[in-house]
């Protein structure tokens, strides 16, 4: 399967630090527990992850960033639009579940938006794995993946989260990215303070929206602050 094609593709063995990915599996619940508790909810999913640590997605995301076969699908700039977690439990449901788009963009060849699913775990049929119905087909695909394999398809696909029917959690990062003129669900760069900024990794920089953001004051617009290059 490919992107242009099938509007669906598995790069393998993206990441192959395996105590990384544990260790971001193992903060899913802590920031889990902490939205539900705070926001009186009882769901499975996460919405932006650095909300609650700012860095403990670095290495994804620059690694994301600088795929080849991302560059050539945007074809320009683009940034983080989401990015979060589901955690699917045992014979629980959630509204992933449901058959669903994120874009209405069906009929745009732009390549605008673009959904990418790093696995923490295998995804097997029994523990609940992705289905996606590629490009102009009525029948869905099983993706079955491998803990560390990333998984890239059209927003626009209709797909959802399979039934988990084993004993165990299939858990799971969720991250949209999209073209630099399109507005990002959620401010990421106002979650770092001005020397955190200038600190911060120029991929990551650009991924959290600081070169899209519109000058406030003659002074950057002059300077070309938000300018990309």
């Amino acid at each position: 399967m490919n992107l242009d094609k099938d509007g669906i593709l598995i790069i393998k063995n993206v990441f192959n630090n395996c105590n990384y990915l544990d260790n971001i599996n193992s903060k899913l619940y802590e920031f889990l527990e902490k939205k539900n508790n705070k926001y009186n909810r009882n769901d499975n999913c996460l919405h932006h992850i650095p909300v609650y640590d700012k860095h403990i997605l670095d290495e994804i995301l620059i690694t994301i960033y600088n795929l080849d076969e991302v560059k050539k699908y945007f074809k320009s700039n683009f940034i983080l639009h989401t990015c979060g977690g589901v955690i699917n439990k045992p014979s629980k449901k959630s509204y992933t579940h449901n058959w669903h788009i994120d874009s209405n963009e069906k009929n745009n060849n732009n390549n605008t938006i673009l959904n990418v699913l790093v696995p923490l775990c295998n995804f097997t049929l029994e523990n609940g794995c992705t289905k996606i119905f590629p490009k102009k087909s009525d029948v869905y695909k099983n993706i079955l993946l491998n803990k560390g394999d990333v998984l890239f398809f059209d927003s626009s696909l209709t797909h959802c989260t399979g039934n988990n029917t084993s004993n165990h959690h299939r858990n799971c990062l969720t991250i949209t990215l999209v073209k630099i003129y399109i507005k990002p669900q959620f401010s990421y760069s106002l979650l770092f303070n001005k020397e955190e900024m200038e600190e911060l990794d120029d991929d990551l920089k650009m991924l959290y929206d600081f070169k899209s953001q519109i000058p406030n004051n003659l002074k950057d617009f002059y300077g070309k602050k938000f300018i990309t290059k």
